[in-house]
């Protein structure tokens, strides 16, 4: 107004009246622009309602720099609501409006809460559509920096990939703005965690571009996108894309590039992913740079470096072609030469890579040649458990089937740390040190020098342990240990150690228990162990799984192998002494045992009161009185009683009269239990068999005048009629009373019917060593089977020898035919 007065000289006053009735003549709808300043967000969110484009714009713009500021400004945004408006707003006809709010919506999605509403508001199409070429390249960048950020969620993987974002993101992998290129890669890098994504990505050529972006002038491009060629490379086909576009060169470049230290363990993890295809190892075997990656490799300063290419050499190891392979490179010298390294993780990745190559029969040799085991045998030795654990594995490999190997460990003096070893708190070193000793046993002196050294102690300690896998081995390396009699004497002096053989051969692992069965069978072969498995109830253990769906032919051997050390125990289950049976000092017959129950032993049989059952036939060729072993229970007991003695006796009191006699008595219980009676009767059939019947007689002859001798002590000849009439029963009854006891001497017998002389006949045919047979039938029938082998006229031996029944009750002495209708007869009621 100022100026229109000076410029037309016109009152000012005049030109206000002017105005105001001109104002009577515009729009009365039209509302004055108002410019507002406001410094709080909340009533700028509140503008985002607003239909006019340019106050949008401005918002949007403003509420981008804000939420740029800090994470509790986006946090604030959120809270007031704002994420509801821009969503909208990024599908909006204006370009600087859709812009601005997705600069906005791209800056906050790096918050979890914003993302989780991202999610239910359905912003994944409309950032897709975003995506498009005709957006500008600053859509592109929030909109894929969006989407990198929602790509988190495993939810959101799935809605951009069935709407077709991973086409789009692969599509600016090649962008020519490295923000979008940026945002992209790692947009895809998360997706492809996703297998469909993965399985997807070959088809969508999206490999190619991953690798390019190798190229970039910037580590941030390049490092993303080395993640998504690790996690695409999983695949089998990406993995072949990676070959057929030359990318396993481009990664061993990288590798070489000193300059790009930085990439070197990403292009590693690729590189071990790709080496699991044999075709990858061999393009490159081929293209000439595997050794320039094995040397840089070891003369690499880079300790992570070194640790991650010998994980990645033993992971690929577990092929058998790339063994091979990398056996042909001589990878055995690099591996060896990071054993040399100061750090331990260094070492014990070699070492794993050194026991992975060496399932390799070439290698192993190799590695021995280069004095490759030393190293591992002092990494036995590290307070690293991880260390000790794959030290102990590549001993394993190294020593299995190569005697080489085994010397240099013997060499080294290795036997003393391993069975250390065998207490380890690891249960996996445990484990690989069990089955190093197992390979160490194939050589006889070995195995010798290893007894000497206490393994027996340090394996029964071993196969106490709860874990499956050294309970398997531990028993497989045991059983490896007990082939002669020193091993087998070692054994039954650890205290428990036969205890928990018997508990094994319970368990629920099928390989425990066969492992823990092959134990007892070569154990079996010692009378003395063969007892003691016996007493902790290993027969009756074996008996109940062989009846079971668990019956296996190691149980079934062993339990065999048991029975053939305890013949009272196998006559009275199977009914039958073969005739490499020999009956020795002490034998017993209770009589029929159905299969499950419990075999008696004569400790419990002596405790029983006279009863009207069948009386126990006792053999006991020993001219002086001896007691029995106490049962496992019973040893239990007395310990218990030494026990209370020795605290009693250590109080400020002295123990009580009453205690005292109370254990003397019990004491004397057990010596009194435990005692057989002599059987000089018998005694004195043996000295007479053996003098009468002359080693010089055919075994024809022998069987016969045996026969007859045995029918004249137990009653003479009783013809078949006259069977009934034999009272043999009173005598018996009368012995039981004698002896206060089921228990009867065989000598005592002299009124005996089939089953009372067929096991006299037995016995007294084992110390003439006549081959012969005891067969329990029914009804108190027992029979006994003797082998006559036929001469030919050259006086040459004719096998198989002919089989039959000794007639020791009707007609003394009498041979018939195995099968035949009179040995038949002679059998059977």
């Amino acid at each position: 107004m100022f100026h229109l007065r000076k410029r037309y000289g016109l009152h000012f006053a005049t030109i206000v009246r002017t105005l105001i009735l001109l104002s009577e003549f515009l729009p009365k709808e039209e509302f004055d622009a108002v410019e507002l300043i406001s410094k709080r967000p909340q009533t700028v969110v509140l503008v985002l309602q607003s239909d006019e484009e340019t106050v949008l714009q401005k918002v949007c713009e403003a509420l981008y720099k804000f939420a740029d500021k800090s994470p509790e400004n986006k946090l604030q945004l959120l809270n007031f609501g704002a994420l509801d408006y821009l969503i909208k707003l990024i599908g909006h006809e204006n370009k600087l409006v859709r812009r601005n709010a997705v600069m906005c919506i791209g800056t906050v999605a790096s918050e979890a809460t914003a993302r989780r509403l991202m999610r239910k508001l359905g912003c994944v199409v409309p950032l897709l559509t975003l995506l498009s070429p005709e957006e500008e390249m600053v859509c592109h960048e929030f909109g894929s920096l969006a989407l990198s950020w929602l790509a988190e969620e495993y939810t959101s993987k799935v809605e951009i990939f069935e709407n077709q974002g991973l086409p789009l993101l692969i599509n600016h992998l090649m962008s020519p703005d490295c923000d979008v290129q940026h945002n992209s890669a790692r947009a895809i890098g998360l997706l492809l965690e996703d297998f469909q994504c993965r399985a997807a990505f070959k088809e969508l050529n999206g490999v190619e571009p991953l690798l390019k972006l190798l190229d970039s002038d910037y580590p941030a491009i390049q490092r993303l996108s080395l993640t998504a060629l690790i996690i695409c490379s999983q695949d089998p086909e990406n993995r072949s894309a990676i070959r057929e576009l030359n990318g396993l060169a481009k990664l061993v470049d990288i590798i070489g590039a000193e300059s790009m230290s930085d990439l070197h363990l990403p292009c590693l993890k690729c590189l071990a992913n790709c080496l699991e295809d044999i075709d990858s190892l061999k393009q490159i075997q081929s293209s000439g740079v595997f050794q320039k990656l094995l040397a840089f490799v070891a003369e690499s300063s880079n300790p992570e470096m070194q640790q991650f290419t010998a994980t990645v050499i033993s992971v690929a190891c577990r092929i058998d072609e790339n063994r091979q392979i990398f056996s042909e490179q001589d990878t055995e010298k690099t591996l060896i030469t990071l054993l040399s390294s100061d750090n331990v993780l260094v070492v014990t990745a070699a070492a794993k890579g050194l026991a992975a190559i060496s399932e390799n029969l070439t290698s192993r040799d190799k590695i021995g040649k280069l004095d490759g085991i030393p190293p591992i045998v002092q990494l036995l030795k590290n307070e690293n458990e991880e260390a000790r654990q794959t030290a102990s594995l590549a001993l394993a490999n190294f020593t299995k089937n190569n005697p080489s190997n085994c010397a240099i460990v013997m060499e080294k003096n290795t036997i003393d740390i391993l069975i250390d070893l065998l207490s380890d708190a690891n249960f996996e070193t445990q484990s690989n040190t069990a089955i190093c000793l197992s390979n160490l046993s194939m050589n006889e002196t070995l195995r010798t020098e290893i007894i000497q050294h206490g393994v027996i102690k340090g394996l029964t300690c071993a196969i106490k342990s709860e874990d499956t896998n050294v309970q398997i081995h531990g028993c497989q390396a045991l059983a490896s240990y007990l082939y002669d009699q020193q091993s087998r004497a070692q054994l039954l002096e650890e205290e428990d150690a036969i205890n928990q053989l018997v508990s094994l051969i319970q368990s629920n692992n099928e390989q425990v228990r066969r492992n823990a069965s092959w134990v007892i069978v070569l154990c079996a072969v010692d009378q003395a162990v063969a007892e003691e498995v016996t007493r902790c109830g290993g027969l009756m253990v074996l008996q109940n799984i062989n009846l079971s769906s668990r019956r296996s032919k190691f149980t079934v051997t062993a339990f065999e192998r048991l029975l053939n050390s305890n013949l009272p125990a196998k006559y009275a289950l199977m009914g039958k002494l073969d005739f490499d049976n020999k009956i020795n000092d002490v034998f017993y017959d209770t009589g029929r045992i159905a299969p499950g129950e419990t075999f008696p032993s004569l400790n419990k049989l002596q405790n029983r009161p006279i009863d009207q059952s069948r009386p126990i036939l006792l053999i006991n060729f020993n001219t002086h009185s001896v007691r029995m072993k106490p049962t496992h229970q019973q040893d239990q007991a007395e310990k218990m009683i030494k026990e209370k003695s020795r605290e009693d006796t250590s109080q400020s009191e002295p123990a009580s009269k009453e205690f005292v006699e109370s254990v003397d008595k019990q004491s004397k219980s057990r010596l009194t239990r435990y005692k057989l009676p002599v059987d000089k009767t018998f005694i004195s059939y043996v000295k007479e068999t053996r003098l009468t019947i002359k080693r010089s007689l055919s075994a024809e002859e022998q069987a016969q005048e045996l026969a007859c001798y045995v029918c004249d002590k137990m009653g003479g000849p009783i013809g078949k009629v006259d069977i009934t009439n034999f009272f043999y029963e009173h005598h018996i009854s009368e012995l039981k009373t004698e002896f206060d006891s089921n228990i009867i001497p065989i000598g005592k017998i002299e009124h005996g019917i089939y089953y009372h002389r067929a096991l006299l006949f037995k016995v007294l045919a084992d110390k003439i060593s006549l081959p012969c047979s005891l067969v329990r039938g029914d009804y108190g029938r027992a029979w006994n089977e003797v082998q006559i082998f036929d001469v030919d006229e050259n006086g040459e031996i004719i096998f198989p020898p002919k089989i039959f029944v000794v007639d020791l009750m009707h007609n003394p002495g009498q041979l018939m035919t195995s099968g035949s209708p009179e040995a038949v007869s002679y059998q059977r009621i």
